[in-house]
């Protein structure tokens, strides 16, 4: 567990590398917060039996300068605080109030809130979501002209290496090139770290929800979401 939290961090990391970097000094930066957040709901368990329920309402205040910059890739800052928060509750045995939620407001400074949300029917997916909701996969690998079938399910792994849920066996695909983790009865695909890079639609992602009709290529390997 230890490990994948490191990931998530070093993710989070790259997310604010270079220019962008300079405006998450700490204790802004979103390794710190993720942190922050921990800590937060740490102080705020309610024990029933061996059940320790913690809240899954969290809202993140960033001074108006910051909040204006993150916002421009908060899917990619907030999916990987979800993953970080997630990660982190399992190890400790928490169980959420109900589905996390993670959202970024203007502060005089920076500070975590931590509530109970209680779960509306539908809260976790749109009418349209429902519509698009991804169930299975279609692997085609161009260059071995072959053709596979998986159901989509919660965690499936990506890359060269032959542990992978999908093998990709081609020298352009990282060992541990891509994952597909459920998040709120939604499905985020996330690259981690590859060489090459991971296509969603024909465009470069960090990490991106996925829906029917979408299609994942790495190397030269398609993966079609139906």
């Amino acid at each position: 567990m230890v490990n994948i939290l490191k990931t998530i961090e070093d993710k989070l990391s790259v997310l604010v590398e270079g220019a962008f970097d300079r405006t998450f000094t700490t204790p802004l930066h979103p390794v710190e917060i993720a942190k922050k957040i921990t800590s937060s709901l740490d102080d705020s368990i309610t024990v029933n039996g061996q059940k320790k329920s913690v809240p899954n309402y969290i809202t993140i205040l960033m001074p108006e300068e910051v909040e204006e910059r993150i916002v421009k890739i908060a899917p990619e800052v907030i999916e990987q605080l979800k993953l970080y928060v997630t990660a982190d509750a399992k190890e400790k045995g928490y169980t959420f109030y109900g589905p996390l939620e993670i959202v970024i407001e203007k502060g005089s400074r920076v500070m975590v809130a931590a509530e109970n949300k209680a779960a509306e029917e539908d809260i976790a997916l749109t009418d349209e979501e429902k519509q698009n909701r991804p169930s299975n996969l279609i692997i085609v690998d161009m260059e071995n002209k072959t053709q596979s079938y998986i159901p989509l399910s919660a965690d499936i792994t990506i890359g060269r290496d032959l542990s992978s849920t999908i093998v990709i066996p081609s020298n352009s695909a990282s060992r541990n090139h891509a994952d597909i983790r459920k998040i709120d009865d939604r499905y985020v695909l996330r690259d981690l770290n590859s060489t090459n890079g991971t296509l969603l639609n024909g465009k470069k992602i960090t990490a991106s929800r996925i829906k029917v009709n979408d299609e994942i290529l790495i190397a030269k390997t398609t993966i079609k979401v139906i």
